[in-house]
């Protein structure tokens, strides 16, 4: 009987240890995590963890800016706006202001300017506008970056009518289309005339870049296109520059000009290829002519440049 009493006991006393520990359990520790790029929130009651992005998505377009080359024109000097944007979204569209200029265009214009203007661009997306960004162009003597009188000197000399007046700029390292319908009358004894300035410290290139004219809107019409360091040199080709322009095409209805950076030598006589020098300005100067002489016959034969750059 006392045997079984402590074995009672014993049992008792084991059961109320086992309760016991049950209700020793560590209780529980709050816990932090993070995620990068979202907010989230702990639910105790519902024991939930709900997460949203705070990425933002796609934005409007920032960091935008607007280059004028040149910047300094003589008066009705053709320039060109080019704007673009360093953060953000990418422009889909652009909203121009400023004289002579459409309200909408791309991300680059030409227009002609006659006196002293403000540009302005604003570009924009889907998800809104980007800031605006504004360029100045002066109108004085002399002008700029090869778009100006200094430059059409050679022209002036042969009594030669430049089309819009002046040298339409083009940016290095960049393609483009030009329509002459846009910058004048392209008729007979009159040069479209374009300038392109080679950087400082241009390597040497591993690609050829052309300017190709070509028919658009008018009859055919042979012309002659050449690429020198002054405008509206026709004289006979010589690939060094020294007795004529470095690259010249004649009498086709479609006329293009090669050109890389690098020195111009003996090869240069074959290939036909324009020698550039890192530094210097060029002009490429069109005009409606064939061998036996004038072919447009008009006061306007249309044609478009495209330009295709080297690398």
């Amino acid at each position: 009987m006392m045997i079984r009493s402590l074995i009672h006991a014993t049992s008792a006393i084991l059961a109320s240890t086992v309760l016991a520990l049950s209700f020793a359990a560590a209780p529980a520790r709050a816990a932090t995590i993070t995620i990068n790029g979202s907010n989230c929130t702990w639910d105790s009651n519902a024991q939930a963890l709900t997460c949203s992005s705070n990425t933002g998505g796609p934005s409007a377009p920032s960091g935008c800016t607007l280059s004028a080359n040149p910047t300094t024109v003589t008066a009705g000097g053709t320039v060109l706006l080019s704007s673009s944007c360093s953060g953000g979204g990418a422009p889909t569209s652009y909203a121009w202001s400023g004289p002579g200029l459409p309200s909408t265009g791309g991300s680059s214009l030409s227009t002609n300017v006659a006196a002293t203007s403000t540009f302005s661009v604003t570009p924009s997306n889907a998800t809104g506008s980007g800031n605006a960004a504004s360029a100045t162009v002066t109108v004085g003597g002399g002008g700029g970056g090869g778009g100006g009188g200094s430059g059409l000197a050679n022209c002036t000399a042969q009594g030669i009518t430049v089309v819009s007046g002046s040298a339409i700029p083009t940016t290095w390292g960049t393609g483009g289309v030009w329509y002459s319908s846009q910058a004048g009358a392209f008729g007979d004894n009159a040069v479209w005339v374009f300038a392109v300035t080679v950087p400082a410290g241009t390597p040497a290139s591993s690609t050829n870049g052309f300017f190709t004219i070509s028919e658009f809107g008018s009859q055919p019409t042979p012309r002659q296109l050449t690429i020198s360091t002054q405008a509206c040199d026709f004289r006979g080709w010589d690939y060094s520059g020294v007795a004529g322009p470095l690259a010249s095409c004649v009498n086709g209805t479609s006329c293009r000009v090669l050109y890389a950076v690098q020195t111009p030598t003996f090869a240069n006589l074959f290939s036909g290829i324009a020698g550039l020098t890192a530094g210097t300005t060029y002009y490429i100067s069109a005009r409606n002519y064939s061998s036996s002489g004038n072919s447009c016959g008009g006061s306007n034969c249309t044609a478009v440049m495209n330009v295709t750059p080297a690398q």
